[in-house]
């Protein structure tokens, strides 16, 4: 049902986020050291500037984001499992 709930937050209400910068781009607006950022190595990836702007809709990122999440969680459950030990 959380998974679910993911998922439809990051399809429909996604695209109503804020397009105002976040924490850290407002604090180096306002401080003035915006000017001193830099790409990254994956700055060339598909989603590393999801938006409408980029080509990518923001929904389409929220879903992936989902679904790596489910898969993350369910190989970390499924490798953490306890094994069980048969007595003879």
């Amino acid at each position: 049902m959380l998974a679910g709930l993911a998922t439809v937050a990051a399809v429909a209400v996604s695209p109503f986020a804020a397009a105002t910068p976040d924490g850290l781009e407002a604090t180096a607006l306002a401080v003035g050291f915006a000017g001193a950022a830099r790409d990254h190595a994956f700055a060339g990836a598909p989603l590393a500037d999801y938006g409408a702007g980029a080509g990518v809709f923001v929904g389409v990122a929220g879903l992936l984001g989902v679904a790596l999440c489910v898969a993350l969680v369910a190989l970390v459950l499924r490798t953490a499992r306890p094994s069980v030990v048969v007595a003879s």
